[in-house]
């Protein structure tokens, strides 16, 4: 597997993808910092040529963690906030 999308995998798994709800403003900007690098893997993996495979990939950890989350629409709109 590319190592790109492992840390983009590690990046998923440690998200809080209910970080905008969270009354902590440690949390918050922790959850702002996590976001930003998943969202700059993405946008590096659009500039070597691994989009595809870094969006496949994004949306099937995405779907899965909607699954089992109470926050479906939260981790569904993730990458257009």
């Amino acid at each position: 597997m590319n190592t790109d999308l492992e840390k983009l995998d590690d990046l998923l798994r440690k998200h809080d993808w209910t970080y905008q709800m969270s009354n902590d403003n440690r949390c918050y900007q922790s959850g702002v910092k996590s976001k930003d690098e998943i969202k700059n893997l993405l946008d590096k993996a659009d500039k070597e040529g691994w989009k595809k495979e870094a969006l496949d990939f994004f949306e099937k950890r995405k779907n899965r963690i909607a699954s089992l989350s109470d926050n479906n629409y939260i981790v569904m709109n993730f990458y257009n906030s």
